[in-house]
């Protein structure tokens, strides 16, 4: 489904229990009976849950590590680099946090957090923001801006060339004397459906800004905020996802001058925040 710098995600295809629990822990059991009957949905078959663990290439450089170190590789390897505890974080955070946008921990390995075997079980998401925005938002737009574009011309009589810039320039002189050269129902079409685009994502801002108060609330930053840590499940609500950057900020560990200590140039430098890129504080 998708992958990062350290960790890769599965579909779940099907869930088969090997150990049953005991009756003391009778709502554990339940879920995860619920979840191995329910591993897909509906009648198509697209699969309800997804598997995230660490990515094989990682497993391979720490694996090399032992050998260097003259260390016997074994089926339970202990990550030994600081940021090889993304995993452990992700599911340290997503086992206290609740909230309807950010992404559901269903389960987790029986594995040492810091093991290279150990994974974590979310619900599945059907597609993510940058994947909306390339692929729906910026293709309706330009529908609508092309329909536009036509009705224009046809309503110039002519055919374009040059004529496109002029009548872009033209636009806001013509709305500004109420002499609007689209006035028929492609025209409303573009007007509805530009309409609706924009409180589609102005939704999808509030439902995101919603997710992180939550967190500040709550003393976590997330740090790798990014249309690609953005997703959207069946039901089209927006999911925040990929909490292996994110920290909690204890109040003891605040500094003089109420700042704290933390790791610079942490996320994806494209999106990252400048107190980020060039300082140690936060």
């Amino acid at each position: 489904m998708g992958e990062g710098e350290f960790g890769i995600v599965h579909e779940i295809c099907r869930i088969k229990l090997r150990k049953r629990f005991s009756s003391r822990r009778k709502k554990s059991e339940e879920r995860r009976l619920y979840m191995e009957a329910n591993y897909l949905r509906g009648e198509e078959g697209y699969a309800r849950y997804a598997v995230k663990k660490f990515h094989p290439e990682v497993v391979a450089e720490v694996e090399e590590e032992f050998e260097e170190k003259r260390y016997q590789p074994s089926s339970s390897l202990t990550a030994s680099q600081p940021q090889m505890d993304v995993l452990a974080v992700e599911a340290a955070l997503l086992s206290v946090m609740s909230h309807p946008n950010i992404i559901k921990m269903r389960g987790i390995s029986n594995e040492n957090p810091l093991s290279m075997d150990f994974f974590i079980v979310l619900d599945c998401l059907s597609h993510t923001l940058e994947e909306r925005v390339h692929d729906h938002w910026k293709e309706q737009k330009r529908k609508w801006e092309l329909m536009k574009r036509k009705k224009n011309r046809k309503k110039k009589g002519t055919s374009g060339g040059g004529l496109f810039s002029k009548l872009l320039k033209k636009k806001g002189k013509e709305k500004a004397n109420g002499d609007s050269t689209v006035s028929n129902g492609d025209a409303q079409e573009w007007d509805e459906g530009g309409e609706q685009m924009f409180i589609e994502q102005s939704y999808v801002a509030y439902d995101i800004c919603s997710a992180l108060r939550y967190m500040h609330r709550h003393n976590i930053i997330y740090r790798d905020l990014k249309p690609q840590n953005i997703g959207f499940d069946v039901r089209n609500d927006v999911k925040l996802f990929d909490f292996g950057l994110s920290r909690e900020l204890p109040l003891k560990d605040m500094t003089e001058e109420g700042l704290y200590k933390m790791t610079g140039q942490t996320g994806s430098r494209r999106y990252m925040v400048s107190m980020f890129y060039f300082s140690n504080f936060v």
